[in-house]
């Protein structure tokens, strides 16, 4: 057989369509403006994300509360 011959496929599926790739790119920016809720005054932030994050380590107390 020669080096440059690919096997031949068999298909057995009934969808001869494929699934169009998502836009990683476009995935990765929602998800980072959703992260940070730049936009969103910090009143009406949801607490999730960055805001998340704040709120559990601010503000910052004492274990023995001085």
């Amino acid at each position: 057989m020669p080096a440059s011959s690919t096997p031949e496929r068999l298909y057995f599926g009934t969808i001869k369509e494929g699934v169009e790739p998502p836009n990683l790119i476009e995935v990765q920016l929602n998800s980072y403006v959703d992260f940070l809720q730049k936009d969103v005054p910090a009143s009406k932030r949801k607490i999730s994300g960055l805001q998340a994050v704040f709120k559990e380590v601010f503000p910052i107390e004492s274990y023995d509360e001085k």
